[in-house]
């Protein structure tokens, strides 16, 4: 076992030489810990030691001719069909509307010369007299009656320990078992096939999210695992994704991280028998991503995980792979919302009749209220390459110098003006790609609802030449009396004695023609972004834009001011700040001191100084605030207001600030601070980055529910959308329910927006703090700084119960992308 710096989990099973070898390395872990290194979740100190990757999962199936005695229910056409059949079209017309659908959908090609009948399969449903999408709202269309799979065999498992009139018989243990969700998806042509082939809507989902999810991880543990005996059995997910083979598999002997979130660790004591490793029943649950599984949770979980299995059984084969069946009672919703959000065009089965099926089949887990089963038995199947596995510690613990908060280490570093004055906002426009998380496309400043501010190419730097009817139409963005010119924000007299805010010596205004806060810049970025590939949005024909000689206002930091070649000026999120950067984009810092006794000199060959100077060439010359001093090698090195400045060997990308905090004599060359509430601060967290936390507890954004939501935002890459979180407000969380687990940062009455900081109406009348649009909140399930655990919730919305619950669901029908997970998805607060 390696033990370098953490546990690593890694012991071929057929190598029985490796057992003493191994168990010499508890020593090595005793003494990492006794350093320090606490080893988050990691299974007790076993003699051996087999780690896994999970390089394929999806339902089990198992096709037989008398699966489906009545004939099944077809391919997507066939699906297609009996819908438009059933709507009293007839054959011909069926015929027609499917190829045109066909055509216009599956080739994403113009559609073809078609004046006859259309259908739309998505929005066929009915609800209030409205129109709605079926993956929405399933029981807005009566039961279709899907036909459900028969016959005897079907992998699985007894979940009962007693005879029940729906079990199958498993075909290699020849045990009565449980697999009600095969009974439900097996006679729709994509699941119906053999185990060697991948149902189509999971194969499509797997392929899309494997490149971005973060891996799921099995491990093993055992006095020898090449023996029958005791094990330990443990599920956790990574920080890492998937590393890939040429042929698409996972690449054996590759190294994963554990993610410390105690949600996604799931231990069982287990028995090896005859190469076959099972569980004793318990829980399971694994966070997962869309457009993936959201979570793979199980009660009553059992597993059959055959460590030598037939190569030839293999999807993607490989040396030490193992194979195997993982099942138990699943909440049935799980695995329709996976269905209904690609909708039926990709998951091929009739949205309605599986929702009714897995309801009324349903055999697991009863609703203590209503007693109506809410999980259903089922089974899948995997396939997992041996792998490193590496334990991190405790969940807010850091490398040292990475738990500084930007905040925290504000003090240190030389006072700046804030970016924006109060009462104007920053805000992000992004454009919505097919699949993928939204593109930043540029900063704007905006008022304080956020409305696009505009300049005018006749104005002069001291003056404003929009004025009476021209101000009628484009009002002057008004100073408040106590206002003050800093940075790059200055003050226009108008004629009739008001200020009006300038920035860079643009004087700035709003449009009344603009209606929604921000239509106009978000038009402005689709037009330029209109051959944009995978973009999903353009700009429709008569969209408001700018009219002649007016511009959308744009942040251009540093554009004002004078610098020497090397040296740019951008916004660094984890300081919180527009700061200093090289011309890569890596942050600089400043020193106070002399650069002749920073330490930082090289005379030996191959030395690799923490803090590396920002030299410049023989020719340099001062230029504005930027100086030149001497190193003591001779060199000339880059000073900032006299503070000689640095790169930081711990900045490996751009919008790296890993410098902050780690030595008080160097700090973040700053230009202009953000503005953020009373409590704010940005938290690093072990594989999550950056985070903004108040009084150390994490902030979550509600946001409502897309495809693209998942665990992408934990890696600092996924952006969402301004006007949809802006649009949802606090609307996220307004129930007593709710409010239970979600505590709203509230804002002072008084509050007014700031930078990316705004302050949102509730219904009772107070008010709460957003950023970037999203309102927050603290959640209850967090017990201690640095804990995350409401990252990656669902609250999804009721589709059947009250009309009240029913108009919350067509609320939040209305946002983009919200097929089939109706409701609320909670996400870090990333700055």
């Amino acid at each position: 076992m390696k033990t370098a710096t953490a546990e690593t989990a890694r012991a071929p099973v057929a190598d029985a030489h490796r057992g003493a070898a191994i168990g010499a390395g508890a020593g090595a872990i005793a003494a990492a810990a006794a350093a320090g290194l606490m080893l988050a979740a990691a299974p007790p100190a076993q003699a051996e030691t087999q780690g896994y990757v999970i390089q394929w999962i999806h339902t089990a199936t198992y096709a037989q001719p008398d699966n489906c005695p009545q004939g099944g229910n077809g391919e997507r056409a066939q699906v297609q069909r009996k819908i438009l059949l059933s709507r009293g079209y007839t054959p011909e017309q069926a015929s027609q509307i499917i190829t045109y659908y066909g055509e216009t959908v599956d080739g994403m090609n113009a559609p073809p010369p078609y004046h006859g009948p259309k259908f739309d399969f998505n929005e066929r449903g009915k609800l209030f007299g409205k129109t709605v999408d079926v993956g929405n709202f399933p029981t807005a269309e009566p039961d279709p009656q899907i036909e459900t799979a028969q016959g005897r065999y079907m992998y699985g498992f007894d979940l009962t320990g007693k005879p029940v009139p729906y079990s199958f018989e498993d075909p290699e243990t020849h045990q009565p078992v449980e697999d009600q969700m095969w009974r439900v998806l097996g006679c729709f042509a994509s699941f119906h096939v053999p185990l060697s082939v991948i149902p189509y809507a999971e194969s499509l989902t797997w392929e899309t999210a494997e490149d971005a999810m973060p891996a799921w991880l099995i491990s093993i543990s055992g006095a020898d695992l090449s023996h029958d005996g005791d094990v330990t059995v443990t599920f956790d997910r990574a920080l890492d994704i998937v590393s890939r083979n040429t042929y698409g598999g996972a690449l054996c002997d590759a190294s994963y991280t554990v993610d410390p979130d105690p949600r996604s660790h799931s231990a069982f004591k287990g028995h090896i028998t005859d190469g076959i490793v099972s569980i004793e029943p318990g829980d399971l649950y694994l966070l997962g991503e869309r457009p993936f599984y959201q979570m793979l949770r199980f009660s009553q979980t059992h597993l059959r995980l055959k460590l030598h299995p037939d190569a030839s059984t293999l999807y993607y084969g490989g040396q030490g792979v193992v194979s195997g069946f993982i099942g138990g009672y699943e909440p049935w919703l799980d695995y329709f919302h996976f269905l209904a959000t690609p909708g039926e065009e990709e998951s091929h089965v009739e949205i309605a009749g599986v929702y009714d099926a897995m309801k009324r089949l349903a055999d697991g887990v009863p609703d203590p209220n209503t007693g109506q089963n809410t999980a259903i038995s089922a089974v899948y199947y995997f396939e997992a390459a041996p792998v490193f596995l590496t334990h991190v510690p405790a969940a807010g613990a850091a490398p040292a110098g990475q738990q500084a908060t930007a905040s925290a280490a504000a003090s240190a570093r030389p006072q700046a003006p804030a970016t924006t004055p109060p009462g104007i906002t920053m805000i992000e426009v992004q454009r919505a790609l097919f699949l993928s998380e939204p593109q930043s496309l540029w900063l704007r400043p905006g008022d304080a609802d956020g409305r696009t501010l505009f300049t005018f190419d006749r104005d002069h730097s001291a003056s404003s030449s929009c004025l009476a009817a021209c101000a009628q139409e484009f009002p002057p963005l008004l100073a408040p009396s106590r206002a003050r010119a800093f940075g790059d924000w200055s003050l226009v007299r108008r004629p009739d004695g008001a200020r009006q805010w300038a920035y860079q010596s643009h004087p700035l205004y709003t449009w009344v023609k603009e209606k929604t806060a921000g239509e106009v810049a978000t038009n402005v970025g689709l037009t330029e972004t209109a051959n944009l590939k995978l973009a999903e949005e353009a700009v429709e024909i008569g969209s408001l834009l700018p009219p002649a000689n007016w511009h959308v206002a744009r942040f251009a930091f540093g554009a004002s001011m004078s610098r020497p070649d090397g040296v740019a000026v951008n916004r660094v999120p984890s300081a919180e700040a527009v700061v200093l950067t090289d011309a890569q984009g890596m942050t600089l810092y400043g020193f106070e001191g002399s650069a002749t006794h920073d330490g930082q000199t090289c005379s030996a060959s191959g030395c690799d100084p923490q803090w590396r100077p920002l030299l410049a060439s023989e020719l340099a010359a001062k230029v504005g605030d930027f100086s030149l001093v001497t190193r003591t090698d001779g060199s000339r090195q880059w000073a900032y207001r006299r503070r000689p400045l640095y790169l930081y060997r711990g900045d490996k990308l751009p919008g790296d600030a890993h410098g902050i905090g780690a030595d008080p004599r160097w700090s973040i060359a700053v230009i202009s601070e953000d503005s953020r509430p009373q409590g704010v601060s940005v938290r690093t967290l072990n594989g999550y980055g950056d985070v903004l936390s108040l009084n150390g507890m994490t902030l979550y954004g509600g946001h409502a529910t897309d495809s693209r939501n998942g665990g992408y935002s934990l890696r600092g890459n996924y952006t969402f959308l301004y006007t949809q979180d802006k649009r949802l407000g606090a609307a996220a969380c307004t129930d007593a329910p709710c409010l239970q687990a979600w505590h709203p940062f509230l804002a002072p009455a008084d509050a007014q927006a700031d930078g990316f900081w705004e302050a949102v109406a509730r219904p009772d009348g107070s008010k709460q703090w957003a950023y970037k649009g999203s309102a927050l909140y603290t959640y209850a399930g967090d017990g201690s700084p640095g804990d995350h655990n409401g990252q990656g919730l669902i609250d999804y919305a009721r589709i059947e119960g009250s009309a009240s619950e029913l108009e919350r669901a067509l609320f939040f029908a209305d946002f983009k992308e919200g097929r089939g997970s109706l409701g609320v998805y909670w996400s870090i607060a990333k700055p």
